[in-house]
């Protein structure tokens, strides 16, 4: 769990599953994303390769905007739908509540 500050407010973020090879700063610009995402309430957002700094990569994140519950954490999951290099698939699902581990 990483604590945020961004765009005027504090946000947890919880990393649930990264099994492809993404770098922590690929990773975090993943993060805010899904943080812009959460703030201008949309359920999806394409990615083309060459957009975040440190990519290689594109797919497409989306929500279900159902709230789940990890621990004493609630909020969002967001899932990237990635396409690596060569054609090889991942996925990267992140958890984001704001600070106070509710979302409102």
């Amino acid at each position: 769990m990483f604590d945020v500050t961004y765009r005027g407010k504090t946000f947890q973020k919880i990393i649930l599953m990264v099994p492809g090879p993404l770098t922590m700063e690929a990773r975090d610009n993943l993060a805010y994303r899904v943080i812009d995402m959460y703030i201008d309430g949309k359920g999806a957002m394409d990615m083309d390769s060459g957009e975040l700094s440190d990519d290689d990569f594109e797919g497409r994140i989306t929500t279900d905007q159902k709230h789940f519950t990890v621990g004493a954490f609630s909020g969002l999951v967001y899932v990237a739908d990635l396409r690596l290099p060569g054609g090889e698939k991942t996925q990267f699902s992140t958890m984001v509540t704001q600070s106070g581990g509710t979302n409102n």
